[in-house]
């Protein structure tokens, strides 16, 4: 069907599979929350709603797979892949386990080539050796970092409004560190165990809580998550292309639904759009820089150091709205 696609005539191939993939992460990601919203703005209850979400089971790394399969067929009809016409490697580039269940979010164009010079490539012992250094990494953040800041963070966060001020910046900071190590454990065992397979995934973190903006944040958290949210949905929805208000509009967007995929809660649309507000606001600073003195205290590393300070502190605040149990809860803390 790719194949096809390419074909004048068969274009429409192409949003046939576009429409698939969404509404089958739809169907199983977020018909639940379809369903409470609907009873809950509308007053609307189906009879069968019980019994509908009882029945759907949340297949495993169906969030990553999808935008693996629409980054697919986009990156096809633009161009930018040259579709495989073997069926084996294309579902190994999909499946492939080291990064299924949590990315890093791999594109045709970069998996596919390695997998047709497997057969050719020697693996040597330094890739064997710094395979297992980077899992070695990862297993050290997971096992001794996160997992014992886990059960700290749900003590917390169990508390829920009986949470002080000061308990509430202590659980927001230990869910800060917990879900860096936890999530980027995932990511470096990944690239290891790939590495001594012979395949390079792309790198998903580069020392986020070294930010001094949103920007530069989402170029090093959960770096696949952030380049697919900007070439398929912001560029998609017209990018800067389209004036200065569209732009930061495309930006909140593109935000929202970056929060959305992360799970079907509120909590985690509004911290989508906390970022969504943020890379508009800093975008809107960038004409501050017209004044010489501001761009000269901009580029000093004083204002570096306390730039980090402060978004990390910003990053902080923003996690509760992502781990908190309710809307309600993360308003309170």
């Amino acid at each position: 069907l790719v194949h096809l696609m390419t074909r004048p005539r068969w274009r429409w191939v192409f949003w046939v599979g576009i429409v698939l993939n969404v509404l089958n992460l739809a169907f199983f990601k977020y018909t639940l929350f379809v369903l409470d919203n609907l009873n809950l703005f509308a007053g609307f209850q189906s009879p069968a709603a019980d019994s509908i979400a009882a029945s759907i089971v949340l297949p495993l790394g169906i969030s990553f797979y999808t935008f693996e399969f629409i980054s697919y067929l986009v990156d096809v009809r633009r161009g930018n892949t040259e579709p495989t016409r073997s069926f084996l490697k294309f579902w190994v580039f999909v499946s492939m386990f080291p990064h299924l269940i949590a990315g890093p979010i791999m594109r045709g164009n970069e998996l596919i080539p390695q997998l047709d010079e497997l057969s050719r490539k020697r693996i040597t012992w330094n890739d064997i050796r710094f395979g297992v250094y980077l899992f070695a990494i990862g297993m050290i953040k997971k096992v001794i970092i996160a997992d014992q800041l886990s059960p700290i963070v749900k003590d917390l966060f169990d508390k829920g409004s009986a949470l002080t001020g000061t308990e509430s910046w202590m659980a927001a900071y230990t869910f800060s560190f917990y879900i860096y190590n936890d999530f980027s454990a995932y990511t470096d065992m990944a690239i290891g165990l790939g590495i001594m397979m012979g395949v390079r995934f792309a790198d998903n973190f580069r020392s986020p809580y070294l930010s001094g903006d949103p920007s530069e944040f989402w170029r090093r958290w959960h770096i696949t998550l952030s380049r697919w949210i900007r070439d398929y949905i912001y560029i998609g929805l017209g990018g800067n292309r389209k004036g200065r208000i569209r732009l930061y509009v495309n930006l909140i967007i593109a935000m929202l639904i970056s929060g959305l995929w992360h799970g079907a809660m509120w909590t985690f649309v509004i911290w989508g759009g906390i970022y969504g507000v943020l890379q508009a606001v800093h975008r809107m600073s960038f004409g501050l820089n017209r004044w010489r003195w501001i761009e000269t205290i901009r580029s000093s590393l004083v204002y570096r150091i306390v730039a980090v300070f402060i978004f990390f502190h910003i990053a902080t605040w923003a996690w509760v709205f992502f781990h908190a149990s309710s809307l309600d809860m993360a308003l309170d803390m």
